[in-house]
C-alpha cells in the first residue's frame, strides 16, 4: 500500500529529526559520557590487573588507576606547558627565522622568473586566523576541564560495574 510507505517514511524522517534534536540538547551530558566510556576502556586492563594480579579490592584498584591517570595527565600537561613557555620565550627568534625563510623563498622564486612581492606573501600570511584557532583550542581545553568532574563520576561508575574476570 503506497500510503503505508509514506507513513513509514514520514515516521522515519520525524524520528531522525527528533533524535538529532535530542542529541543536540543532550550534548552537555553525551560528550562527557562518551569520553568516560573511552577512558573506562583504556583503564579497564589496568583495573583488572590490579584486581586479579595484585589482589586489590575493586574500589582501591579503580582509585589507583585514576590516580595513575591523573599523574600521567599532570606530567603531560607540564610538558606541554613548558613547551609553550619555551615557544613564547623564543618567539622573536622564530619570527626572524620565518622572515628569513620567506625572504629566501621570494628571492628564489624571483630568480626563476616569478615576480612575487613580499607584500603579497605578508597579506596571505596575515589572513591565517591564528588567534581564533588558539582561542578555539583554549576554549575546548577549558570546556574539557570543566567537564572533567562529570567524566570522573561516569568513569568510576563504568569501572565499578565491570566484571574483572571477563
Amino acid at each position: 500500500n503506497p500510503n503505508e510507505k509514506i507513513v513509514v517514511l514520514s515516521q522515519l524522517v520525524t524520528a531522525g529529526i527528533l533524535s538529532a534534536a535530542a542529541l543536540l540538547w543532550l550534548k552537555p551530558i553525551m560528550v562527557p559520557l562518551v569520553m568516560a566510556i573511552l577512558l573506562s576502556y583504556i583503564l579497564a586492563p589496568l583495573v583488572d590487573g590490579l584486581i586479579l594480579k595484585v589482589k586489590l579490592p575493586k574500589t582501591i584498584a579503580i582509585l589507583s588507576a585514576l590516580l595513575i591517570t591523573l599523574l600521567l595527565l599532570l606530567i603531560t600537561g607540564s610538558m606541554i606547558s613548558s613547551s609553550i613557555q619555551t615557544l613564547s620565550n623564543n618567539a622573536d627568534e622564530y619570527q626572524d627565522q620565518i622572515q628569513k625563510l620567506i625572504d629566501n623563498s621570494i628571492s628564489g622564486l624571483n630568480n626563476r622568473g616569478m615576480n612575487i612581492s613580499e607584500e603579497v606573501i605578508a597579506t596571505h600570511l596575515n589572513d591565517i586566523p591564528v588567534a581564533s584557532l588558539l582561542s578555539q583550542l583554549s576554549t575546548t581545553v577549558l570546556d574539557m576541564l570543566s567537564q572533567s568532574f562529570l567524566i570522573l563520576i561516569f568513569v568510576i561508575y563504568l569501572l565499578q560495574g565491570r566484571d574483572p574476570s571477563i
